[in-house]
């Protein structure tokens, strides 16, 4: 039983140095390892490497985060996956998915490249809140103060004012 998600952890990992000479990946019939953990300074096993379905996990009980564990391995997020990744790294261009006509002139961005890529923290349009361009909508039951929450951020808004304890950029709206 292999899985290539789990056998690049595992190779990454014994490059390293993490494995111990004995280990070969199995236990009660799943592929499954405690090893020390590439990030900090381990002892003793820390890092839960485990293959369930088509991906292997990476989890550190010391409190390394697994975007860290993946990076120090020298490996992607795309690495944790099995048959995607290969289809993946097989696709050449967009021509290599059956799209409606409609559809022909959206980008092309495969989703690993989105899980690694965060998007930076967005200009608050109200600190927290609301970004620039966005609607905000106010719900709650009858008689709670919607309305009247709602007419004091407008009035901070127009006026670039602080509004409930939090920073505000002036700005347009529409109610």
């Amino acid at each position: 039983m292999t899985a290539p998600s789990f056998d690049r952890v595992v190779g990454a990992l014994d490059s390293l140095g993490c494995l111990p000479a004995h280990i070969d990946g199995r236990q009660n019939g799943r592929l499954r390892l405690m090893v020390r953990c590439p990030v900090h300074d381990d002892h003793s096993p820390s890092l839960s490497v485990e293959h369930i379905d088509d991906r292997t996990l990476v989890h550190c009980f010391a409190g390394c985060e697994a975007k860290s564990v993946v990076e120090t391995l020298g490996l992607d997020w795309r690495d944790l996956f099995d048959e995607s990744y290969e289809r993946l790294n097989a696709l050449s261009a967009p021509k290599d998915f059956v799209r409606a006509d409609n559809a022909s002139d959206l980008p092309f961005t495969l989703m690993g490249d989105v899980i690694a890529n965060v998007p930076a923290e967005p200009e608050w349009a109200w600190d927290g809140y609301s970004a620039p361009g966005t609607v905000a909508l106010f719900a709650g039951r009858p008689k709670v103060g919607k309305s009247t929450l709602t007419f004091g951020l407008i009035a901070a808004m127009l006026n670039g004012r602080p509004f409930a304890g939090r920073k505000r950029a002036a700005a347009a709206c529409c109610y």
